[in-house]
């Protein structure tokens, strides 16, 4: 695990959350609002960037499905290691060895475009799909 990629996509599973609530539910709850700026907590959505969010979210639905699915788990679902394995359909080692595959590319593709990172070219047309979603204002995180 790249210790500063699990940083930014743990940033962007909140983000996706904050849309697949419709900005209801816990990112309105006491616990949620304990992070928001004067509440006296520390953390919630602070220093996230939508831009950067979407950056992120356009890298992760290219990256291939195994890959994609151990993202999901390890940055955006509740549960334990052998929870996420269990649902990503593998061992724990697999299951790691594939986020820390999934935080490579993603950081090959921070540095040079997910175009020019030869895994992620076959997940464009997956790409392609969600931003004509997003023009429609359909946006739900890991769906395409």
């Amino acid at each position: 695990m790249i210790q500063y990629i699990a940083d930014r996509l743990n940033k962007w599973g909140s983000w996706c959350r904050r849309f697949e609530d419709g900005g209801l539910g816990f990112g309105n709850s006491v616990l949620a609002r304990y992070g928001e700026p004067g509440s006296g907590g520390g953390g919630g959505l602070m220093g996230i960037v939508d831009a950067d969010m979407l950056e992120l979210d356009h890298i992760v639905v290219c990256l291939p499905d195994a890959l994609r699915e151990a993202v999901n788990q390890c940055h955006r679902m509740p549960g334990t290691k052998e929870q996420h394995a269990q649902a990503c359909g593998c061992a724990v080692r697999t299951y790691f060895d594939r986020v820390h595959k999934a935080h490579v590319l993603v950081t090959e593709a921070l540095q040079v475009g997910v175009g020019d990172v030869p895994e992620l070219k076959p997940g464009l047309a997956r790409l392609k799909l969600r931003v004509e979603r997003l023009k429609e204002n359909s946006f739900d995180c890991l769906t395409a």
